[in-house]
């Protein structure tokens, strides 16, 4: 959330579309401290974020210097990534800079951040959420099933998430999906950062 920002922000040229300087940025509080911040009237951060190039590099020069080093040094985004901070953008500046401002709205939008989002996306099939070449379900509900040029067989199994990618096999449960990242940090604990 963001904390409640100040009055609108007037421009050069009038009135804004209602943008406010941003008192604090706070990236995914726990359930309880998320309450309270909505309950004082702060804003839910939708992560669709704009910046101006200049902005976004002194920001990242200031927060992430590793980050900036990476991105300027010309290498590939693949060969850059490991000369990277390891920390979101929400995290790393958003948290940190005092230059942040908001533009609320009401769009009805919908965060598809995590797999167990997909329902709310894409039409059901037969045994849940799938996608892929064919479906065939018995006494199975509820699962979200991404396997594209796959036949997927789901035999008395509720509420699932199932990801196959060419190197890596997700199973999990749907109330689980959010904790993907916990396991994507054990495989690159383990040496196997190539498959996430």
């Amino acid at each position: 959330p963001l904390r409640n920002a100040s009055p609108e922000l007037p421009t050069a040229a009038g009135p804004t579309v209602g943008a406010r300087r941003v008192a604090r940025f706070v990236e995914k509080p726990p359930p309880a401290r998320a309450a309270e911040l909505l309950a004082a009237g702060a804003l839910w951060n939708a992560g669709i974020f704009a910046w101006r190039v200049d902005a976004l590099e002194q920001a990242l020069a200031r927060f992430l210097p590793r980050t900036a080093a990476a991105l300027a040094g010309g290498a590939s985004l693949p060969e850059a990534w490991d000369a990277t901070d390891a920390v979101s953008i929400d995290v790393g500046v958003l948290e940190r800079a005092t230059n942040v401002v908001v533009v609320p709205v009401d769009c009805g939008w919908s965060d598809v951040g995590a797999w167990s989002a997909l329902d709310e996306a894409l039409a059901p099939t037969e045994g849940g959420t799938v996608h892929a070449e064919a479906v065939v379900a018995e006494d199975a509900a509820r699962n979200i099933v991404h396997a594209p040029g796959k036949v997927v067989a789901l035999l008395g199994v509720d509420d699932l998430v199932v990801v196959d990618t060419p190197d890596v096999l997700l199973v999990t449960r749907r109330g689980r999906a959010q904790d993907v990242r916990d396991l994507v940090e054990r495989v690159e604990r383990r040496g196997l950062r190539r498959h996430t």
